[in-house]
Parts: structure tokens; sequence; C-alpha cells
């Protein structure tokens, strides 16, 4: 309910029209969204596509796989980050699955 209101007031605080064209920002959650638990984090991944065009969801793989039924026909790429070995970076692999 707080980011959809959050969503809301941002978009009743728009300009429609930008240079001949519609303003269309992608929504950014952080891993604080699979620490939702039990019935919250389902009722808030079945509604999660009707808050905005785009979403970026970053998720550990069994908070994804938990809401995968409610989120993945919306999905249209997922990315994992893998640590390198003995550099203190990670990389980036696009998945072939959803």
């Amino acid at each position: 309910a707080f980011v959809k209101a959050i969503l809301d007031y941002a978009n009743s605080q728009k300009d429609d029209n930008f240079l001949g064209q519609a303003k269309c920002f992608p929504l950014l959650i952080d891993a604080p969204f699979g620490d939702i638990f039990e019935d919250n984090l389902i009722q808030s991944a079945k509604k999660l596509h009707e808050f905005s065009d785009q979403i970026i969801l970053f998720l550990a793989q069994d908070s994804y796989d938990s809401v995968k039924k409610y989120i993945g026909s919306y999905v249209n790429t997922t990315y994992e980050l893998h640590k390198k070995p003995n550099e203190p970076y990670s990389i980036i692999i696009k998945k072939d699955d959803k």
C-alpha cells in the first residue's frame, strides 16, 4: 500500500507530456519486498504489476521462487548477480528462463 500511495502521488504530480511523449518511469524495489511474509507477500505479488508499466525487482532466488507463480507471467527478463572469486565485484548474467 505504501509503494502504491507513493506512485499514485507521483503520477498525480507529473506532467503527462514531455517533448510530445508521455513520461513513464520504472518502479525500483530492492530486497525488502522479499522480506514481506506469508499472505502479505502473496497479495503484494498479485497486485504488483498494476503499480507501474515497468518494475525492477531485486530478490533473492528463494524469494522469487515463492512469488513466481504470481508474477512470472509479467516478468520479461531476469538477471543474476554472481560474485567473482577473489574479486571485489559481481557480474550480471542474463538468465534464459523466467
